[in-house]
């Protein structure tokens, strides 16, 4: 174990240092961005429950795109609780690195996506003695085009992540999650030239370090999108979450709405 988590850790110190940094000896043939959203987020429940949770989050993206299909980037994510303790926190920060690297026409699209982690948030420091994450993915996109339905995007994305952490327990006692994946399919449709409408569902599986597989996990969700200008954008959109299978490990326990676990959300959108 200590060898496999010195080259993890070797792997991904090489990643943090090299991807960044690649982008800027690119920068003659490339353009940078930054992009972010404003979002206000709430659970259902009555405003007198004291379980009630109302979150503000602003999220910073650092873009340098080298050609049409390599990106490099960098992501934080500041989070604001207005209920309850009205604790703030960051999550843990990324760079990135996106290609589109398989696009035999123009309906179909294959792209990949490597992430280096920091561990900018306190509870995965303290609690799940994170030291940093390796994520991949691979994602497929199809328009449908061909079959005049040219504003309708399908899409499956597949991905996986290896936590490096400090001990195989959390502060609590319990197994650290290790390593996971998770599939995801969406579709996009295009309402109108500046109203989209979107849906998801991710399915993710989970293991410790000792290889035994924790309960799986799902969310669902869809949003209303309108873009008020060309770097300027809205979406409302709902979510839902929880274990994919109930207590017996059996039977469905995948939901689309309930006013119990659903929250809604409204972001802002704004690119320079």
């Amino acid at each position: 174990f200590d060898l496999r988590t010195s080259m993890y850790k070797s792997v991904l110190t090489l990643m943090i240092i090299g991807l960044f940094p690649m982008a800027v000896l690119a920068q003659e043939a490339s353009t940078w961005s930054v992009h972010t959203n404003f979002e206000t987020r709430t659970s259902l429940e009555a405003p007198e429950r004291n379980d009630r949770n109302l979150t503000t989050s602003l999220d910073l993206i650092i873009g340098n795109k080298v050609s049409d299909s390599e990106r490099f980037i960098f992501r934080i994510i500041g989070n604001k609780e207005l209920t309850n303790q009205q604790e703030a926190s960051l999550s843990n920060s990324y760079f990135g690195y996106s290609n589109k690297f398989f696009r035999p026409n123009d309906e179909l699209y294959v792209s990949g996506e490597l992430r280096a982690y920091l561990p900018t948030n306190k509870d995965s420091r303290q609690v799940e003695s994170l030291q940093t994450r390796a994520y991949g993915a691979f994602r497929t996109s199809y328009s449908l085009s061909q079959m005049e339905l040219s504003n309708v995007t399908l899409a499956w994305k597949i991905s996986g992540f290896r936590n490096i952490q400090e001990f195989k327990r959390n502060s609590e006692g319990n197994p650290n999650t290790a390593f996971g994946l998770g599939n995801l399919f969406s579709v996009d449709i295009g309402v109108t030239e500046k109203v989209s409408f979107s849906t998801y569902i991710v399915n993710s599986q989970r293991w410790d370090h000792q290889n035994i597989r924790k309960g799986d996990t799902f969310e669902f969700g869809n949003a209303l999108s309108y873009q008020v200008e060309s770097n300027i954008g809205l979406e409302f959109g709902h979510t839902i979450g929880g274990n994919t299978f109930k207590a017996n490990g059996v039977d469905n326990n995948i939901k689309i709405f309930n006013k119990d676990d659903s929250t809604i959300y409204t972001t802002l959108q704004y690119s320079f």
